[in-house]
């Protein structure tokens, strides 16, 4: 739920709502109403990572977040993400000093090679 409203996964994989069409196997939302998300990749198999992207509100767009990846996600807030990994491991984030210049989606994410 991002303020009172329900964010869901289609069945094709496109994110509910005005998302920029871009399609996720995961969804998130922190309490504070960030949400974040693994890209959807159609040659994906059981157990592999995906990329994670966050939704950024002021330019409307989802950007990659440098190399996280993972196979399920879950938020707390806009810095704090848990990502399961492909061996089952749990990886914690937390704010850093520096952030990486941000690299957006186009929504065509489940066509790339």
């Amino acid at each position: 739920m991002i303020k009172d409203e329900p964010v869901w996964i289609e069945a094709d994989y496109t994110i509910s709502g005005d998302y920029n069409g871009e399609k996720a196997s995961s969804i998130t939302a922190g309490i504070d109403g960030s949400l974040w998300c693994l890209l959807y990749n159609a040659t994906a198999q059981p157990g592999d990572e995906q990329q994670v992207a966050k939704w950024q509100t002021i330019t409307k767009k989802w950007y990659k977040v440098g190399e996280a990846k993972g196979v399920n996600l879950s938020a707390y807030n806009e810095i704090s993400l848990s990502l399961v990994k492909g061996n089952g491991l749990l990886q914690l984030s937390s704010a850093t000093a520096s952030q990486e210049n941000a690299t957006y989606t186009d929504g065509t994410t489940a066509a790339a090679p």
